[in-house]
């Protein structure tokens, strides 16, 4: 019996359906069938009885059952056992949404090399929400950072609440504000991200809520080129807080909470389920925590 087959099996039983436990392991449904009917060619005996209300064990599966279970805690106890000295030493492959990758993980980098200097970061690729899922879900990264894509082979755990904020230039009248209200943004030009962006409706509604025509004279959904429009003055926008982390940013811009905007996103780390090795581990709980300072410093 391989480890897979074992996988597939509990995944069934505790999903209830192939569909179920394709999705818990990160698979296609005709990948679990596929293991199924070879386990069970092999064995020569029926692991669960089809019919149109599902999967059920039969009296074979309900005696492999609990060995199956036994040989996955035993392979559980290999791994802890050969990995038990490796839990500050390791490779790593990370993926992250490009904003993040670009202002906050270098940040992390940093800080890491100096509390766990034998974790090397091996690859850090970034990319679009769905280019990082696909990353992690192929294994071609251990951990990730993007919002969470509620996949049941994806563990994803918020680490920070990023709120959105009016960016203007450090020379823009406005500037010396501490909150914006409705009324200031009247008469603005507005640099927004394009309509296939998911933070463009709720900003353009509440826009038109505060002006009943926004002056939009940019739209693009790369934040540098963005951020960089905003701090030649050339017009407003609005940015993710965490983005104050990257230096340039905290130079040239002055980013501000809104009145009665209440848009943000989770920042959230992934990781596949049941596939984290302890030195991954590690690094995921400092990275969880060390976020949370750098945010709550600059991040404000």
């Amino acid at each position: 019996m391989e480890i897979q087959h074992a996988k597939v099996i509990v995944a069934i039983v505790e999903e209830g359906n192939m569909i179920g436990a394709a999705e818990r392991l990160g698979v296609t449904q005709p990948a679990i069938s596929a293991a199924l009917g070879q386990f069970e060619k092999e064995l020569r005996i029926l692991v669960f009885n089809r019919s149109r209300k599902g999967l059920r064990l039969t009296e074979h599966g309900k005696t492999l059952l609990p060995v199956i279970r036994k040989f996955l805690e035993s392979e559980k106890e290999i791994i802890s056992l050969y990995h038990k000295e490796s839990t500050n030493s390791g490779s790593l492959r990370i993926a992250g949404r490009q904003g993040f990758m670009e202002d906050v993980f270098p940040i992390l980098f940093e800080r890491l090399k100096m509390k766990h200097p034998n974790i090397s970061i091996e690859s850090a690729i970034s990319g679009s929400q769905s280019e990082v899922i696909e990353i992690l879900q192929s294994g071609r990264a251990d951990i990730a950072f993007a919002s969470s894509p509620k996949i049941k082979s994806i563990i994803a755990e918020v680490f920070y609440p990023d709120p959105i904020r009016l960016a203007i230039s450090k020379n823009h009248p406005l500037s010396r504000k501490k909150i914006i209200s409705k009324s200031d943004l009247a008469g603005l030009q507005f640099c927004l991200p394009t309509k296939n962006d998911r933070l463009r409706k709720p900003i353009e509604r509440f826009l038109r809520q505060a002006v009943k025509k926004p002056n939009i004279i940019l739209e693009t959904n790369d934040y540098t080129l963005m951020r960089n429009i905003i701090a030649g003055g050339m017009c407003s926008g609005f940015i993710y807080a965490h983005m104050l982390v990257n230096p340039e940013a905290r130079n040239t811009l002055k980013a501000l909470p809104i009145k009665q905007l209440d848009i943000w996103r989770d920042l959230t780390l992934l990781y596949r389920r049941d596939d984290l090795l302890p030195h991954a581990t590690t690094a995921k709980d400092f990275f969880t925590k060390e976020s949370k300072i750098i945010l709550s410093k600059y991040a404000k």
